[in-house]
């Protein structure tokens, strides 16, 4: 029930859409369900490959975005967003 507390494990979906095929049961079952997270930190510093194309950034390095036990490996190739759009 969607009106539920917090604490319950139920869950409801809605979807919103044309219809393009039916769905059975069975492949309702197999959908990847997904929830959209992100991070917010600081970027203390950027490394360039060249100073004549600071459009090739080497390395990031940021700040509050993660805890020390976090396994970085989980993020490498994940895409990052400035907060003025650029993305990488």
């Amino acid at each position: 029930d969607i009106d539920t507390e917090g604490h319950n494990t139920t869950c409801r979906l809605a979807f919103h859409g044309h219809l393009v095929a039916p769905v059975s049961d069975e492949e309702l079952g197999r959908l990847r369900i997904f929830t959209l997270k992100h991070r917010i930190g600081v970027v203390q510093r950027v490394t360039v490959r060249s100073s004549s194309n600071p459009a090739h950034v080497l390395e990031v390095v940021g700040k509050d975005l993660f805890k020390k036990e976090t396994d970085m490996k989980l993020f490498i190739g994940m895409r990052l967003v400035t907060r003025s759009g650029h993305v990488g």
